[in-house]
């Protein structure tokens, strides 16, 4: 991707000789407020566009090119880089500075607050950034080139946590960036860049709401920057604010009240169908007796439900799907009250204080503080499905269904209930991260550039699950019985005094029977907390060593040490099973404390030694063919006190055949380390709905996950190789493609459980992974009582990915002699496109190669085309976001009726008017997002009725069309 700024900024922050001005704008740049100080100029460094600020007396600042830490007035990194301002961003982007970097082809994959799904036991809110669909993990993000503490349990960080205010722009590295930034940057580098030079008072006050009349937004911030002692001093400040009501209801949403299921097993006689109104058969909102089980095999009432009274009553199971447990029509219910997107509110503070020390010598302070508060209804009514037993004494039963069982022998059966009646499971996460950084800066004889930084971070993300289950209490409720008082008591006062003096019996059949005392009695608060601290020391050194006839030989080079640690604690143990004295359940004997998110407690902790050195070397210079030809080389040496030793390389080159061409190339070998939380996770439980193909037979599961100890480094190999044309006959013009290919090899991972089933399903039993299932029984018995008591898991370094695929570019300004309001206007035009060749995937050696470069979160072509009009005081802008056709899955042994997702396309449109008012520069827009109310297509994955909205919400727009107004003020 060409390195091209857009916005009056500087393309990066290292130092360089000044440039003579240029008073046209840079090609991409937006007119700045009325009275804004710096003006545009631009420069052409290798064939690529890159703007420079400008002061009032008209001397050009720093150039630095990005991709490198290179300081060489001139040079061009061989890396491929894009860079984008904020104010391009929010022009229509009025959100979040994350979602406007997620509307880029090279993001897929990223979690959001679109995303409400993942629980409360691997929450997915906020913003994680995802390069290249490879995960957050493997995307590095850096503040002004600082990495920054991480925020989730994971190891990844919140791009909501970096103060808005004052980012001046974004520098997305797209090529392995390890060997020159630092570990983890498998995919590349989000770097956010601070406006560090800002001087005035700025302000932005913005309100939003959906065509549907929901998900109001509102975001207002103010910045101010002054300097102090003959500017000697300078000081930064900023407060942001920013919040949005989720999605609450889908319902209100296209396909959101249909019901839509994928059904089916994928094979050829029972092909995966997406089916509307599809129901539980194997639950009820007033209780089902269950029809698999051994326990209910010769009951005469099994497949009945109950109604209020506790009487059983026939049952309309409505038609079957092809998948077991799930139907379509009869007296069938779904779960519900989930919501579609979460619920966000965020706080951020931050100063920076800088000072001139001497001529040579800059030191600076900065301390940021960010809250992010996110919630979602991870479920609305609880769903258990064939999970808990009943005994026919129970004296809510109705007499006359009573003596039916009775008379037949049963004492006990296996029932099923929708709980709709039972208040809505709410997720509350609470994210707080305070920065410090600081450090000091000069030169060596004016010739050398040197820095040593220190920043330390400390996080804290504390999760909270609000009505859950807890198990023990659940199972002691539902054991009612006649006390001797002939009142109703739970059993266990009875059989076990001392144990739950205080249970409230639990009247599970009919809806709207459990009182709310019995509610209040079985729910609670599942909870835990992930404390982190990162603390990093760098030192960094940077010049020309000598001259060659070609130019001079640059050499940067740098040591950093940093310790993280972290420390999570928890209000349940999942390794643990419940006491289940005095209680009557089923037969399995591993039950956990809560119904769901059951996290366990850890500690760990590592540090880290790197050392770098990266050279330039100019080869030819001004010779026929070779207007220039550069190569640039970068080692890297990291030790992990967790996971050992690794090194990282790159070697690159970029030639200049003639003044209007860039051809460049890059090799490199990056790596992820394991995160603390893979290394020394917890065992981390939960229970949910599971269809086994086994058995046939679909029941409430327990998985649990832990960590392991024996991870090491993931290993990449990157290749890059792209060009760049900027024709001089054609001023302002300029195009580029780069390949790209990334190998990674011993990647950490957990096998999904389809894999894991298919896998052991196609062995017999006899494959490794069959071990993550315990089953009563031997594997040839495949009847219901079967099916597995618990599934573990954890990551290890089997899996391998290769992605390969295309980025492209044009951008284009065209000035105009005239303008409607004024004696000159200008559009700014840039078309950014990327194509995946590859996307190949393999959970482990022996395992299936997996292609999916048009399914899942990734798809084949993505294409962004950005218009911007400016005439005088009025702003006009378009974007246009288009995502090629797609698959479901590109599994060959998976096989849909219908596996086509067709095309999306969606424009943003922006209009802006600058004024003036009491000497007040102020801005007024408004932007509607998806404005033609472009609906997702339709596209359901498995799990549980009415739980998964029947689409992918990562990959299309979920909200539809969206208003937001404004002002700006800047003094």
């Amino acid at each position: 991707m060409a390195l091209l700024a857009i916005g009056a900024s500087p393309a990066f922050a290292q130092t360089s000789q000044p440039q003579p001005p240029v008073t046209a704008p840079a090609a991409g740049t937006t007119t700045p407020l009325p009275g804004a100080e710096a003006k545009a100029a631009d420069t052409t460094i290798g064939g690529n566009t890159v703007d420079v600020a400008t002061g009032a007396d008209g001397n050009a600042g720093d150039i630095v090119v990005t991709g490198s830490r290179i300081v060489r007035d001139g040079y061009s990194a061989p890396t491929p880089v894009t860079v984008v301002s904020t104010e391009q961003l929010q022009r229509t982007n009025p959100g979040a500075i994350a979602e406007g970097l997620n509307t880029l082809p090279q993001f897929a994959g990223s979690r959001s607050n679109a995303n409400a799904n993942g629980g409360v036991a691997s929450p997915q809110v906020g913003n994680y950034l995802s390069l290249r669909n490879l995960g957050p993990i493997r995307t590095l993000t850096l503040l002004d080139g600082q990495r920054l503490p991480p925020t989730s349990y994971e190891g990844t960080t919140d791009a909501n946590i970096i103060p808005q205010a004052l980012i001046q722009r974004v520098e997305v590295v797209t090529g392995g960036a390890s060997a020159a930034y630092g570990s983890d940057a498998v995919s590349g580098v989000i770097n956010f860049i601070l406006d560090t030079k800002f001087k005035g008072l700025k302000g932005n006050i913005q309100y939003g709401l959906t065509e549907y009349g929901d998900a109001p937004t509102l975001k207002g911030n103010v910045a101010a920057g002054f300097s102090l002692f003959e500017d000697r001093v300078h000081v930064l400040l900023s407060y942001d604010h920013y919040q949005q009501k989720g999605i609450e209801k889908n319902e209100d949403r296209p396909y959101g009240s249909l019901h839509f299921l994928r059904t089916g097993t994928g094979s050829a006689t029972n092909p995966y169908v997406e089916l509307a109104n599809v129901n539980y058969s194997g639950a009820t909102y007033g209780t089902l007796i269950s029809y698999s089980g051994t326990l209910n095999a010769g009951n005469p009432l099994r497949g009945y439900q109950f109604i209020a009274g506790g009487l059983a009553v026939p049952y309309n199971p409505g038609t079957p799907t092809g998948t077991a447990g799930y139907n379509v029509g009869g007296d069938g219910v779904i779960s519900f009250g989930k919501t579609l997107t979460a619920t966000q509110n965020t706080e951020q503070l931050f100063g920076r204080v800088d000072v001139e020390v001497s001529s040579n010598v800059q030191a600076f302070v900065q301390l940021s503080y960010a809250n992010s508060f996110n919630s979602s209804v991870t479920i609305g009514t609880g769903t258990q499905v064939g999970d808990f037993q009943i005994f026919t004494e129970n004296p809510f039963l109705a007499d006359s269904t009573r003596t039916i069982l009775q008379n037949a022998g049963v004492k006990s059966f296996i029932a099923g209930r929708i709980q709709a009646d039972a208040p809505f499971k709410l997720g509350r996460f609470y994210n707080d991260a305070t920065i410090l950084v600081s450090g000091v800066k000069g030169k060596i004889a004016d010739k050398y550039n040197w820095s040593l930084n220190y920043s330390h971070g400390d996080t804290k993300l504390d999760l909270f699950h609000e009505g859950n289950f807890n198990n023990a209490r659940y199972y002691a409720a539902l054991d009612a019985v006649r006390g001797p008082n002939g009142n109703i008591v739970c059993r266990i006062t009875i059989t076990n005094p001392g144990l739950q003096d205080n249970c409230v019996p639990f009247n599970i059949f009919g809806r709207d029977s459990p009182s709310q005392a019995a509610y209040d009695y079985i729910s609670q608060t599942s909870t835990y907390s992930v404390k982190q601290t990162m603390d990093i020391f760098t030192a960094n050194v940077s010049g020309d060593l000598f001259n060659l006839p070609a130019g001079a030989v640059s050499l940067a080079a740098g040591a950093e040490y940093r310790k993280q640690d972290m420390k999570q604690t928890s209000n349940t143990d999942p390794s643990k099973s419940i006491d289940l004295t005095g209680l009557r359940t089923q037969t399995s004997t591993f039950i956990l404390k809560y119904n769901s998110t059951n996290v366990g407690s850890t500690q760990a902790k590592q540090n880290v030694k790197e050392a770098y050195a990266e050279i330039a070397v100019p080869i030819l210079k001004d010779v026929p063919f070779f207007r220039a030809l550069d190569l640039n080389a970068a080692v890297r040496y990291t030790d992990y006190s967790t996971s050992g030793s690794v090194e990282t390389w790159k070697v690159g080159a970029s030639w200049l055949p003639v003044e209007s061409v860039r051809i460049r190339a890059t090799r490199s070998r990056d790596i992820r380390a394991p995160t603390l939380n893979e290394l020394f996770q917890a065992p981390n439980s939960g229970a949910g709905t599971f269809f086994d193909v086994h058995t046939n037979t679909t029941a409430r599961l327990t998985n649990t996950t832990s960590g392991n100890t024996e991870l090491t480094p993931e290993l990449a190999d990157t290749l890059t190789g792209g060009i760049v044309y900027s024709p001089s006959f054609i001023p302002r013009l300029q195009m580029s493609v780069d390949y790209y290919r990334i190998k990674i090899k011993d990647a950490i991972g957990t096998l999904d459980v389809d894999t894991v089933v298919n896998q052991c399903e196609a062995s017999n039993g006899t494959a490794e992974v069959c071990k993550s299932f315990q089953r009563p029984l031997p594997f040839s018995d495949r009847t219901a009582a079967n099916f597995p008591t618990l599934r573990t898991s954890f990551p290890f370094n089997q899996a391998s990915v290769k992605v390969a695929g295309l980025d492209y570019e044009i951008s284009y300004r065209a000035d105009f002699g005239f303008g409607l309001l004024s004696e000159g206007a200008s559009l700014d035009m840039r078309l950014i496109g990327g194509h995946l060749f590859d996307y190949l995937s393999q959970a482990q050696p022996a395992g299936a190669v997996v292609q999916s470069d048009n399914a899942g979160n990734n798809s084949k072509d993505r294409i962004n085309v950005q218009l911007n009009y400016i005439d005088g005081p009025i702003s006009l802008a378009a974007q246009v976001r288009w995502i090629g056709p797609r698959k479901k899955s590109q599994d060959p042994t998976q096989i849909y009726v219908k596996n086509d997702v067709p095309s999306a396309m969606y424009t943003d449109l922006t209009g802006s008017y600058r004024f003036e008012v009491n000497g007040i520069n102020l801005e007024a827009y408004v932007t509607v997002a998806n404005l033609f109310d472009k609906d997702p297509p339709l596209y359901s994955t498995g799990g549980q009725p009415s739980q998964s909205y029947p689409t992918n919400v990562i990959v299309y727009d979920v909200f539809g069309r969206t208003y937001t107004g404004g002002l700006r003020v800047r003094f």
